[in-house]
Order: structure tokens, then C-alpha cells, then sequence
């Protein structure tokens, strides 16, 4: 059902230590059940068809908490958007409920609001939409519910986030889920400054569709713009390679090359740095470094002076997250997008790195309230009747946010439909963060020096992980 994800995608573009209170009975039996809510019988006319058996669900107004729904967020500026909003209509009206999207705090403050609610008995919303960075700090106070347990989620759908659900395993408790998947890091690069570097605009789109888009040939590429980046012949490199925000380029490197600092085996949280594709990814993208491809950041900069970089041709390509597309769209040229590059230790081909929102459902609910949610949102991740293959449900928004169709029509569609989707589990962490990865940056100090000097911190957050009862 991969027409779900897109329609969930499509909704989000278009709109761009307490202990625990309950909110229901704390008498009433944990999240282990499964019992519906009661249900009514609808007589048929025909007396030798069985009675369907529907679902009441009393009425309930299902809330789905973020940070950017406004009242608008029903408008239906095409057809499918019409017809689905008329099938869930159908659907509420049938089953007694109805379901809203509210825009309930800024980015900014959503975890801490969420936590806050949650723990005072009032949760923010049914289902509540958390950023990745916030999952931590909430799932180590135990505010989610476990939906593993659940028979209105059928996790084997492909309309459910693979790559979140794993993310999200702990132990045997499933914490959180999303019924989208969303494109993220990837590289994007000026095809005009391309064409005037005398590189083909189109060498990533064809290497990437070829299966040949790998390290080798993207340094190839570096080397190619490097040569010809001294454009006024006077010895000073005016047009670099790339320039990147480090902290989105080296995890893109491990992550695209089969592996990461800390994996999540069905459940258990380990470190992983024995794995020699660890060092292997962050030597390559530091190589890019030494062999001047990476542009230098500018003496007195600010933190984010890769951004202006380029968007003032300064450089050729970023590695960056695909929502950048809604500002450099903007740019005075003409950009691509695609896929970070495979590594030698990968299994060959691409991977969607995925750093999806998280949708959660707060533990204090009742067992009852909590299948209720789960059922409303269940229908309303659903596939709409008539669009189970139709790709104009998600691409023309996008469509307006790239120049080039490419992007949209290939890279996205792979990152969307295709490829593996890969969610770094440090962000069931509370303490991660990616901090260490700037001294490679500066030069300070080798990937190796890095992986020693952090990995004993590493390994004591996961044994406490690990540890923590839920």
C-alpha cells in the first residue's frame, strides 16, 4: 500500500522527570489488550445476509498533534485530495468518530509540551507527532504506549514506516510508528554551475539509474569540478566540490555504507564498533577533506556558512535533507537531487536514509481509549478507493519545489517507493548527540581518535537503555 505513504507525505508538505499521571482508570488493564470498543449491529434488508458487526466508537474526536497544522489543513486543491477526505467522511460517519489534525505548539517546544501533557493526565493530542530529537527524553519516562499489542495495527502493511518500526522495537514493545516515509538526506547539486564546470548536468541522475551512483565514481565527479573550479586561471580554487553541514555528510558516509556507531538488534540496543565499515565510511568522507574537494569554512563564518556557499556557486553540491528543496528552489539556478552514494561495504545499491517524525500514543490512555486511536488512525492511513497505484497523489507538490523533474520523477520515488529505509538508532539516546564529529571537521582530530575517545560513553547509554524498565 505504498499510495498510503504517499498520502500521508502529501498532507505534510502541503501544510508545511515526572512520573506518570493517568488520564484514564489506573485500575483498568495495561496496554496488553486488544477488546474493541462495543460495537452495534446494522440490520440488512436482506434477511439471509449476515448482519455486519460495526464499530461505535461513541462519538470521540480523535486528535492528531504537530506543529503545522492550521485550520486549512482539509483543502482540497485537487481531485484526490476530494475524494479522500470524502472517504474518511464516509468512514466517520459510519463508524461514530472524527478525526482532526491540530498544529498544537512549535517545533521548538513539541516535546516538551507533549511530555508535559502526558505526565499532567491531558495529552496534547490522540496521537502525538514528535520530531526524532524528542523521542528520547519521552520514551525514558515511559510515556508511550506500547502498539505492537494492538490488532488494529497490522505492521506487516506496507503502508507502515519499516525503518521507524524497527527504530522503535524495544524489547517486545513497539513505541512508535509512522504511516509515511518521508525522503531525506540526499545530495544536492547546481546543474547549471555543472554545465559551466563542463561536468554533464546529468551525470548524477545517470549514474544513480545505471546503479553506478558509489564513492568511486562520486569522488570521480569531485575530482572533475575541482580541476576545472580555478575559473579565472589565477591559481585560487573560486568553485569548490561540496560543502556540507558535517553533522548531516559523515552519518550519511556509515549509513551508506551498510552501518552505524550503534545498531538495534530486534530490540537490544548495541555499539558497533568493531564493524570496520565504521572507519572505512568516516576515512572516506574525511579523504574528501584532504584531497581540497570540501570547501574550507570562511575565517569568522557562521556556523552555517555552507548554506550561503551554495547558494552563491561557491560550490557544487550539498549534502543535505531533501525539505532544503523549498529554499533552494528559490536559488538563481537550476538544481538536481539524488541519493547519497553506496560505499564499498554496503550490499551495493542505495538506501533511504530516513530520519522520520515519530507518531506515538500516549501510555496514560486506557486500554479501550487506546484501540479506539489506534482504529481511527488505522482508517486513516488507508488506501482510498481508485488510487491504489496513482503517483499523481503525492508528486505535484513536489513538482512545485523542484526545478528539475528527475529529481522528483527518479529520486524521489526511489527514496519513497524503492529502496531500503535506514533510521539511525541514536536517537533512542537521550544523551546522544553528534557533537564528536566536528573535531574531524576541524581537522582536530582522525575518526579513529574519535571512535576511542567516545566509545565508552557510547556503550554506558546503551547498557542504561538497555537496562531501563518500560
Amino acid at each position: 500500500m505504498k499510495n498510503v505513504k504517499k498520502l500521508m507525505l502529501l498532507l505534510v508538505v502541503l501544510v508545511f522527570a515526572f512520573s506518570v499521571v493517568a488520564c484514564g482508570d489506573k485500575n483498568e488493564e495495561k496496554n496488553n489488550s486488544t477488546t474493541p470498543s462495543p460495537t452495534s449491529g446494522q440490520s440488512s434488508t436482506n434477511p439471509t445476509e449476515p448482519v455486519e458487526e460495526v464499530r461505535d466508537l461513541g462519538g470521540k474526536e480523535i486528535v492528531i498533534a504537530d506543529w503545522w497544522s492550521t485550520d486549512t489543513y482539509r483543502d482540497a486543491n485537487t481531485t484526490y485530495l476530494e475524494d479522500y477526505w470524502n472517504h474518511q467522511d464516509e468512514m466517520m460517519k459510519k463508524y461514530n468518530y472524527t478525526i482532526v489534525r491540530k498544529g498544537v505548539s512549535s517545533w521548538g517546544d513539541m516535546g516538551q509540551d507533549a511530555m508535559l501533557s502526558i505526565t499532567n493526565g491531558s495529552p496534547i493530542g490522540d496521537i502525538i507527532t514528535l520530531d526524532s530529537g524528542s523521542v528520547a527524553a519521552l520514551l525514558d519516562k515511559g510515556l508511550f504506549a506500547d502498539v505492537s499489542v494492538l490488532k488494529e495495527f497490522d505492521f506487516t502493511d506496507d503502508k507502515w514506516n519499516k525503518a521507524v518500526l524497527e527504530v522503535m522495537t524495544v524489547g517486545n514493545a513497539v513505541y512508535g510508528f509512522a504511516g509515511s516515509t518521508e525522503p531525506r538526506t540526499g545530495v544536492f547539486f547546481n546543474m547549471d554551475l555543472f554545465e559551466t564546470l563542463g561536468v554533464d548536468p546529468q551525470l548524477p541522475y545517470d549514474l544513480q539509474e545505471s546503479g553506478e551512483w558509489n564513492w568511486a565514481n562520486f569522488k570521480d565527479l569531485c575530482a572533475r569540478l575541482k580541476a576545472a573550479g580555478d575559473t579565472d586561471s589565477d591559481g585560487v580554487q573560486d568553485v569548490y566540490p561540496i560543502a556540507s553541514f558535517s553533522t548531516d555528510f559523515f552519518p550519511a558516509c556509515m549509513v551508506a555504507n551498510g552501518t552505524d556507531i550503534i545498531v538495534n538488534n530486534e530490540g537490544t540496543l548495541a555499539t558497533n564498533l568493531d564493524d570496520p565499515a565504521i572507519l572505512e565510511a568516516l576515512n572516506w568522507g574525511y579523504s574528501l577533506y584532504e584531497e581540497g574537494y570540501v570547501m574550507p569554512q570562511p575565517e569568522g563564518s557562521e556556523w552555517n556558512w555552507f548554506i550561503p556557499a551554495f547558494q552563491e556557486q561557491k560550490t557544487c553540491m550539498r549534502v543535505c535533507e531533501e525539505y532544503e528543496a523549498g529554499t533552494i528552489v528559490n536559488y538563481d539556478f537550476k538544481s538536481g537531487f539524488v541519493c547519497f552514494p553506496y560505499g564499498p561495504s554496503s550490499d551495493g545499491s542505495l538506501v533511504s536514509i530516513v530520519r522520520e517524525n515519530i507518531l506515538i500514543i500516549p501510555s496514560c490512555y486506557t486500554d479501550a481509549e487506546i484501540a479506539d486511536i489506534a482504529f481511527a488512525y488505522d482508517i486513516f492511513t488507508e488506501e482510498t478507493p481508485g488510487y491504489e497505484d496513482d503517483d499523481a497523489s503525492w508528486k505535484g507538490s513536489y513538482e512545485a519545489m523542484f526545478k528539475d523533474s528527475r529529481a522528483v520523477n527518479e529520486t524521489l520515488d526511489l527514496m519513497i517507493n524503492e529502496l531500503p529505509q535506514v533510521m539511525r538508532p541514536t536517537i533512542l539516546l537521550p544523551d546522544y548527540v553528534n557533537d564528536w564529529i566536528w573535531d574531524i571537521d576541524a581537522g582536530a582530530a582522525t575518526p579513529a581518535e574519535q571512535l576511542e575517545a567516545y566509545g565508552s560513553q557510547w556503550q554506558q547509554m546503551v547498557d542504561e537503555f538497555n537496562a531501563k524498565e518500560r
